[in-house]
């Protein structure tokens, strides 16, 4: 007859928050004793992984935290330690910590009642400030960004743009490697939060498996957490660039814009068709593929 063990809650537990303002994380601790039942042979020859993984302990990375029949949704189990008590023999004290970080307001730690299905969660989401660079061929007061000698510069000059970054973390009933890959690195192909086709961009998709309660017992699901950047550019995430070249059609010919008789050719402004042109002219590609973002955010 091997070992029986039972799990029990104990007394100590302790919780709190800590962060910024625009990054909250919740952090709370919790104690489990484990008493193994058997002879004493069998008691000292426990191995040390069957204990932490005692039925009615929690799964590191996969236990949703329940208290009181009540759930706290975004606090997941991140840590687990096992010590033998050393005053009783088949008395293990295990310590685990659960950790939230993907919100920035307390609300959202408070204990809920398990709803009936995933769809009962409401997602939660974070915001901060991100940056993107802009080729600048003019500067803001239209003057250009040559040399003396009208010549574009061996490094361009690029303007900083800050760019908004949302967080977005919410269950799903699950999510595979080939479904996670279809939706990085997307952009939206619709209106979404009133900004048109192709501003936003999914950069991140992070998800892992884990068991949430529900009113009619635990299921398992997958914690998704998609990171969206916004464009600030005029044209969203196309690539917009500015049409120079070092010839123009010239009616079917091309020609060099100038020559200094040593072969250095100038560059010069072309229109979308080639032809000379006065002004500045831009273009734009559309090199990401979009997809439906209705089809699977919930907010």
């Amino acid at each position: 007859m091997a070992a029986t063990f039972t799990v029990n809650d104990a007394r100590a537990e302790e919780f709190g928050y800590s962060g910024t303002a625009d990054s909250l994380t919740g952090t709370w601790n919790k104690d489990y004793q484990v008493d193994v039942s058997g002879t004493e042979a069998e008691i000292r020859d426990v191995q040390r992984h069957d204990v932490l993984n005692a039925t009615g302990l929690p799964t590191v990375n996969q236990s949703v935290y329940t208290i009181d029949g009540e759930i706290v949704p975004y606090m997941v189990c991140r840590s687990k330690v096992g010590r033998r008590n050393p005053e009783r023999l088949g008395r293990w004290d295990i310590k685990t910590m659960w950790r939230g970080t993907i919100t920035t307001d307390e609300s959202d730690f408070e204990p809920m009642t398990p709803p009936a299905t995933l769809g009962g969660i409401s997602p939660i989401e974070t915001a901060r400030l991100g940056e993107t660079e802009k080729v600048m061929y003019e500067d803001i007061n239209s003057k250009a960004c040559l040399t003396p000698n009208d010549q574009f510069w061996a490094e361009p000059m690029v303007e900083r743009i800050p760019t908004l970054v949302l967080q977005i973390s919410q269950y799903e009933s699950s999510l595979t490697y080939d479904q996670a890959l279809a939706r990085k690195l997307k952009v939206n192909d619709d209106t979404y939060r009133s900004q048109p086709r192709y501003d936003w961009l999914i950069t991140e998709v992070e998800f892992t498996e884990v068991t949430v309660q529900l009113s009619g017992g635990p299921t398992t699901a997958a914690l998704v957490t998609y990171t969206l950047e916004h464009s600030p550019h005029l044209y969203g995430w196309k690539e917009d660039r500015a049409l120079i070249d070092t010839v123009y059609d010239d009616s079917g010919d091309l020609k060099a814009f100038a020559d200094d008789g040593y072969g250095a050719q100038s560059y010069g402004f072309v229109s979308v068709t080639g032809a000379k042109s006065a002004t500045l002219v831009r273009d734009q590609w559309e090199l990401q593929n979009e997809i439906d973002f209705s089809s699977f955010l919930q907010v």
